[in-house]
């Protein structure tokens, strides 16, 4: 898909997964220091040099919300066994996520929507390839808490074999010698 969107529009999306890619690893372990401190991507939208950053630390706390949003709808896809749901994902939270691009490019959500295919999928990767560590850390914790919880125990009810009948009252019972 990166090799088709250089093609389509000449620009690069920097390994960022199609649209319907499942959720990627983590950089591997000889992933190139820069791109890692520094996964700003520089692409041309619309005729326009645009960048999708990772955003700062004041940005995640102005948009927790949004951030959150996004964070749980990719939780969701993450257990589906369907190709097309990260793009699922960032659909259902489409108010937020537009905030979440219009805030990491600089740009409107306006010029955001108003772009064709080929380059919104190509913004939509360079953002994923700029923020994929916000979100990946918050979805291995959200798993990990997940793990650590035991199983639930069903109710005490429910385990009775005959918790269903009625109780019997003293009147019913033998007397015992």
């Amino acid at each position: 898909m990166a090799r088709a969107l250089t093609e389509e529009t000449g620009q690069g999306t920097k390994g960022a997964p199609s649209a319907g890619a499942s959720l990627p690893a983590a950089p591997p372990e000889d992933a190139d220091d820069l791109s890692i401190l520094a996964p700003d991507v520089t692409m041309t939208l619309a005729g326009e040099a645009v960048t999708a950053r990772e955003l700062r630390f004041g940005e995640q706390l102005k948009y927790w919300r949004e951030l959150s949003e996004v964070t749980a709808e990719l939780a969701v896809a993450a257990k589906e066994d369907d190709p097309d749901a990260i793009l699922s994902a960032f659909v259902a939270c489409h108010d937020a996520f537009m905030t979440l691009l219009s805030a990491s490019t600089g740009k409107p959500p306006a010029f955001i929507e108003d772009l064709r295919g080929a380059e919104a999928e190509a913004l939509l990767g360079a953002f994923w390839s700029a923020n994929q560590g916000f979100f990946l850390r918050r979805l291995m914790a959200e798993f990990r808490k997940a793990a650590a919880k035991p199983a639930e125990k069903p109710a005490a009810r429910e385990t009775a074999g005959d918790a269903s009948s009625p109780p019997s009252s003293a009147t019913d019972m033998p007397e015992a010698n």
